[in-house]
């Protein structure tokens, strides 16, 4: 029997791997009749992913505001607020956030392929 996870908590789960997913609730927005405007917390993450993540949004055309911060350095979770402007689909915060981390992902992938290619070279 699967485990359910708390409403609201977002589950995203690396495809093929034993890792369980990151734990990822929407605390304000989306969930409202604004979809231009979400607050996340995601737990088990820091500045590392945080500051990424920042990075890559604030470079999407369609992103108006992001920022993040970690609420308390004894919990171990940060809030990360998405902005975007209004216009077609695919602009939404939520499908913003999750085409960032996509972009993130890639730009990790390709710095891992080089890298490793780099090693292989010496």
């Amino acid at each position: 029997r699967k485990h359910k996870p708390p409403p609201g908590l977002i589950i995203m789960e690396d495809a093929g791997s034993e890792n369980p997913g990151m734990q990822v609730r929407i605390i304000s927005g989306q969930q409202n009749t604004d979809a231009h405007n979400v607050t996340l917390e995601v737990l088990d993450q820091d500045h590392t992913l945080g500051n990424a993540v920042r990075y890559v949004l604030a470079k999407d055309a369609d992103t108006d505001f992001v920022g993040y911060s970690i609420p308390h350095p004894s919990e171990n979770k940060l809030h990360l607020r998405v902005q975007t402007r209004p216009g077609g689909p695919g602009t939404e915060a939520l499908t913003v956030t999750k085409r960032a981390s996509d972009t993130l992902v890639g730009m990790c992938d390709h710095m891992l392929k080089k890298l490793e290619h780099g090693l292989a070279e010496k």
